[in-house]
């Protein structure tokens, strides 16, 4: 006689109504035990074959739906944990490629291109205090500027609570 006694599949297999045996979950996909079909894992995530769940994806990397692992961000982007892309660094900062952050130049430093992997000097005539994201930011020696990392290009500020120059003027 035959048997008719159904088995309960296992997290990370499916099996549907008139199945003989549980299948395997797809990299990218999981189930929980029972389950009849895989889903699959969000943006974010990532599972490898055979999984009951996904993993999140760590900071500086991203996956779309369905992955079955994640992606490092480029150079001049960064992420958080569970990120379905990455974000371009502004202008003033920077970030190595797989960062979960972006970085500001240090200060006598400069970068006025967002998503850049590196920061500029200043050049040896000029000098600054806090970093910035234009070249025109770097003060000649002997004058003075107090700014943010977010100066706007031109010397005249665009509000006066991102920037604020002050300049000695030798008359």
């Amino acid at each position: 006689e035959a048997s008719s006694v159904c088995t309960r599949c296992d997290g990370g297999t499916w099996s549907n109504v008139s199945a003989a045996a549980c299948g395997e979950c797809l990299a990218g996909t999981f189930s929980a035990s029972g389950a009849g079909s895989c889903t699959a894992c969000s943006a974010g995530f990532y599972s490898g074959a055979a999984s009951s769940a996904c993993d999140k994806c760590d900071g500086g990397t991203w996956s779309d739906t369905g992955a079955s692992s994640c992606s490092a961000c480029a150079a001049g982007t960064s992420s958080s944990s569970g990120s379905a892309s990455c974000t371009v660094c502004k202008a003033g900062e920077y970030s190595p490629a797989g960062s979960s952050s972006c970085l500001s130049c240090d200060a006598g430093m400069y970068q006025s291109t967002p998503g850049s992997e590196t920061c500029l000097n200043c050049s040896k005539a000029h000098t600054l205090r806090q970093a910035a994201n234009q070249r025109v930011n770097c003060a000649r020696k002997g004058t003075t500027r107090n700014q943010t990392a977010l100066s706007p290009a031109s010397n005249a500020p665009a509000r006066r609570t991102t920037a604020f120059y002050t300049q000695a003027l030798r008359v």
